[in-house]
C-alpha cells in the first residue's frame, strides 16, 4: 500500500504568523529599549542647586546617577515628536558650584524592552 502526501495548506493566521516570524515584526507597542537624546546641567539661581536634564525617546522612566547618588527624574514635556523631556534638580557638590565647572552624570533610560545607560559631562553655567 502506498500513501502518497498530501499537500500542505495554511491557514490565513498561520501563514501571517510564518512570514512574521520569517521577515521580523516592528511596532511602536514593541519599541527599542528607552534610548537618551540629549543631557544638560545647569547651577540654580541659588548656586546650591544642580538642574540636571535629559531628552529621550521610548522611555517610561528615567534615572540620573550624580555624585554617587541616584535620583529619579520627572517628566516635564512630551514633545510633538515623541520626544519625552525628563528634569530633577539635585544638591550640587562643592566643586560644581562655580560656573564653567565640568559636571559628568549618568542618565538611564528605561523602556518596555530593557534600559540603556549614557554618561554625560557638560559645563555647568548659572540658570538665569
Amino acid at each position: 500500500m502506498t500513501t502518497t502526501p498530501r499537500p500542505l495548506t495554511l491557514t490565513a493566521g498561520a501563514a501571517l504568523a510564518a512570514t512574521i516570524a520569517a521577515v521580523g515584526f516592528s511596532s511602536a507597542a514593541s519599541a527599542a529599549p528607552g534610548r537618551v537624546v540629549d543631557g544638560d546641567a545647569d547651577l540654580t539661581q541659588n548656586r546650591t542647586g544642580l538642574r540636571l536634564e535629559a531628552e529621550t525617546r521610548g522611555a517610561t522612566r528615567v534615572t540620573f546617577l550624580y555624585g554617587g547618588r541616584s535620583f529619579a527624574a520627572r517628566l516635564v514635556e512630551v514633545d510633538d515628536d515623541g520626544s519625552r523631556e525628563w528634569r530633577r534638580t539635585v544638591t550640587a557638590r562643592t566643586a560644581d558650584r562655580r560656573d564653567g565647572a565640568r559636571v559628568t552624570f549618568r542618565v538611564r533610560a528605561c523602556g518596555a524592552d530593557g534600559c540603556t545607560t549614557r554618561t554625560i559631562t557638560e559645563r555647568v553655567e548659572w540658570d538665569d
